[in-house]
């Protein structure tokens, strides 16, 4: 089962969630996929460049399909990737609303996805579902989906 969080996400949330999935994942990857005017985008790999894995070219990726290839990147995320993420509030910022897809990974298995500019949140491990519901989020259940991340 996958675990849709119904509850609204505001900025603070994203500092919640960041900080829930620091000790459940420990990768996290950035899609690029529509053109940005903007530098936030940017922003987020500068502060993450010292914990950059590796870029992938994908279709497909949690939570979407692309008619169109599109860049991932994938970094280490971990305590130090986390502060720097907090600290630089890039991913979380406004501007990132219409331009960005991100998921994180365990071991090569996605455990959260979000679609932010179709306010989807989904949490995909039931261990880590029942951190967010702890903290007091509403979640969903709802049948899992098939891919190479689950």
């Amino acid at each position: 089962m996958f675990y849709r969080i119904l509850s609204p996400i505001f900025e603070k949330d994203y500092l919640i969630i960041l900080k829930a999935l620091k000790d459940h994942a420990d990768k996290i990857a950035i899609v690029t996929y529509y053109p940005t005017a903007d530098n936030s985008e940017t922003a987020i790999k500068k502060s993450l460049k010292n914990f950059h894995l590796e870029t992938e070219w994908m279709k497909k990726w949690p939570g979407t399909i692309s008619s169109k290839k599109a860049r991932v990147d994938f970094y280490a995320y971990n305590q130090s990737s986390y502060t720097l993420l907090k600290k630089s509030r890039s991913l979380i910022s406004v501007d990132q609303e219409q331009t960005i897809d991100v998921f994180f990974l365990l071991n090569g298995k996605c455990v959260f996805y979000s679609v932010i500019h179709e306010d989807i949140h989904m949490i995909t491990n039931p261990e880590l579902a029942e951190v967010f519901r702890a903290l007091g989020y509403t979640l969903l259940k709802i049948p899992a989906l098939s891919s190479k991340f689950f």
